[in-house]
């Protein structure tokens, strides 16, 4: 115990400590003494080349350490609070799935224009559970047969050697056959490996309703009675 040592002993065991290659929080929980306090007592200790770099592995060890700790500390916060919140929902019954697809589309659809009154039902994006969501709505809410969607994949053009291999993955995401899904290559900003991992990157699937104008015109009533029924129009 320390109050068994005096000042000096202290001092003592700590340049031992310290000669031995030991970091001075190592000595401090040693010897139960304040960094600052070994600060001047170790000013003047040298440590060899070697006793350095074993020093500077531990030190870079326990950084590593110490940030895989807090990540995952935070992996299991947010494992927590995610499971916290699926709980939160309960069976959707068809009228609010039917609000949710309007929903899904208002952000990610294709919207008629003045420009372009005859826009179809298009849907594009990279999320698998959004394309599943958006043609289980389009097909079991709206009546859409699975017969009159047309599926293309857009990948980066370097992957252009993959692009069966990409077909196949949306293949069995939206459980369509591969047959029935086109590919086309692309420069643009949203097929930018560096935005996501290359083990993530899938492309974006573009999902088109055949002769669907109409059908479009009808999302666009019912996004608009949404807003009415909510109070913003």
């Amino acid at each position: 115990m320390n109050v068994m040592l005096t000042k000096l002993e202290l001092k003592n065991k700590a340049i031992r400590l310290r000669k031995n290659g030991l970091s001075y929080s190592s000595i401090s929980k040693i010897i139960i003494v304040p960094k600052s306090t070994l600060s001047d007592w170790l000013k003047n200790i040298s440590l060899t080349i070697e006793q350095r770099n074993n020093l500077s592995k531990k030190i870079k060890q326990g950084q590593i350490q110490g940030a895989k700790a807090s990540r995952d500390k935070r992996v299991l916060i947010s494992n927590q609070i995610k499971s916290y919140a699926i709980n939160e929902i309960r069976k959707i019954d068809k009228k609010e799935m039917l609000m949710l697809g309007v929903m899904l589309y208002w952000g990610e659809g294709s919207k008629q224009s003045d420009r372009n009154i005859s826009q179809p039902v298009e849907f594009v994006n990279s999320n698998p559970k959004m394309c599943k969501f958006f043609i289980k709505w389009i097909t079991k809410i709206i009546g859409v047969s699975v017969n009159d969607l047309v599926f293309r994949v857009y990948i980066n053009e370097s992957k252009k050697n993959r692009c069966n291999e990409y077909i196949n993955i949306w293949s069995d995401i939206i459980n369509i056959s591969s047959e029935r899904i086109k590919v086309s290559f692309t420069k643009d900003r949203h097929s930018n490996l560096k935005r996501i991992g290359k083990d993530e990157y899938k492309g974006q699937l573009r999902i088109v309703v055949k002769r669907s104008t109409n059908l479009n015109r009808r999302i666009a009533g019912l996004i608009d009675g949404i807003c009415l029924q909510s109070g913003v129009m």
